[in-house]
């Protein structure tokens, strides 16, 4: 779950830089058929996939100690 929290943040974190800079952020993956979006945008969705996997197979689970 961590790592999952990681993109999200480092995705955000992008977005914001890109932002900061003209006020706006750039999209440029294109395929077309899909929505345009950008590798911080992927991050956070890959990132946040991750998260609730993560808490959903953690309530399966049996605790480890």
């Amino acid at each position: 779950m961590l790592a999952g929290l990681a993109a999200i943040v480092a995705g955000a974190v992008a977005n914001l830089a890109d932002r900061s800079v003209d006020g706006l952020v750039t999209d440029y993956l294109h395929t077309g058929w899909w929505p345009t979006f950008n590798l911080a945008d992927v991050f956070i969705t890959l990132g946040a996939a991750t998260v609730a996997l993560a808490l959903l197979r953690s309530d399966t689970a049996p605790a480890r100690r």
